[in-house]
């Protein structure tokens, strides 16, 4: 009798999902951020790959709270990761912690590594928040390559 052999298993790639924002998920000062987090970790501990994509922007200073050992290396880099758990997030490093004063140069530099990002990584989703210009530039991005958005 001829041994039966198992069909392949499949080498089906995970779901990608795509967290781009120009502010920090690790800012304990912000619900949004705190609940978006959670969201996320809910996600990669069911199995999704997650990229996460932010800048050093709090909505109050307070919010650094959870890097605040890891702020002096932070700082002394213009793309920072930082592991929290089973993510990680890419930093755009800004001169200072404040939405309004972004310089252009910073938007630059997230929006040409949001690009990478939606090139190399391929996500099946782009999650963000927000409503300035940039923002607005997320979904626009995305849908050029065929990406759908939830905002």
């Amino acid at each position: 009798m001829a041994k039966k052999t198992s069909p392949p298993t499949s080498t089906r790639r995970k779901p990608r999902l795509l967290w781009a924002n120009l502010y920090c998920l690790l800012d304990s000062s912000s619900g949004a951020s705190m609940s978006v987090r959670e969201m996320l970790h809910c996600l990669a501990n069911q199995g999704y790959e997650i990229q996460i994509l932010g800048c050093t922007i709090f909505d109050n200073p307070k919010g650094l709270n959870f890097l605040r050992d890891q702020w002096p290396a932070i700082r002394a880099q213009r793309l920072a990761e930082v592991e929290d758990g089973v993510l990680t997030h890419q930093l755009v490093v800004t001169r200072k912690t404040q939405r309004q004063a972004l310089s252009t140069v910073e938007q630059d530099l997230w929006h040409g590594h949001y690009r990478y990002l939606l090139d190399h990584f391929k996500p099946d989703l782009v999650w963000f928040y927000g409503g300035q210009v940039l923002e607005l530039m997320i979904p626009a991005e995305a849908r050029a390559r065929g990406v759908p958005s939830a905002f």
